[in-house]
């Protein structure tokens, strides 16, 4: 995807976002104002921002926390939340991903395969999220996407295909 066109649905992630985390009431423009005012800049290219809501927890009660995951892993999935020039948006990006590693599976699992999956060949910062995440699922095994090596893949592949 190019840079112009990933950059403008990373405007419409944050949209997206900010509606699903903005207090009730409060518009998209005033909640990004309030975020300014305390020093946040309210888009998924800021690090910090991104780290936030990929790690925030909700009650309960309330599935916000889960589609503003399912946004974000979408967003990967589609490769378009990664800015493979930032070094700053990636190195937050890795670190939330550590962060929800353990607290839960299911969206762990999805960070991972989108990672693996669409960022292999990716160039700059992505390629590092790409190796990082790499490792972690070859630490933790949460998906066979490049856990085996293409020729271990290959054979248990051909030796399944057997059994059957």
């Amino acid at each position: 995807m190019d840079k112009k066109k990933a950059k403008e649905l990373r405007k419409k992630l944050d949209s997206r976002l900010i509606k699903l985390i903005a207090p009730k009431g409060m518009s998209e423009h005033e909640y990004k104002i309030a975020c300014n005012l305390n020093e946040v800049d309210a888009t998924v290219e800021n690090g910090p921002f991104l780290h936030w809501v990929m790690t925030a927890e909700d009650g309960e009660e309330s599935d916000v926390a889960d589609k503003v995951h399912a946004a974000v892993a979408n967003a990967l999935e589609k490769k378009y939340l990664l800015d493979e020039s930032s070094a700053e948006q990636c190195s937050y990006f890795c670190d939330a991903v550590r962060d929800v590693l353990l607290k839960d599976r299911e969206y762990s699992t999805r960070l991972l395969e989108a990672v693996l999956k669409n960022y292999k060949n990716s160039s700059g910062f992505a390629l590092e999220v790409f190796d990082f995440c790499k490792q972690l699922n070859k630490a933790f095994g949460f998906t066979r996407i490049e856990y085996f090596n293409e020729g271990f893949d290959k054979a248990l592949h051909n030796l399944i295909e057997k059994a059957h």
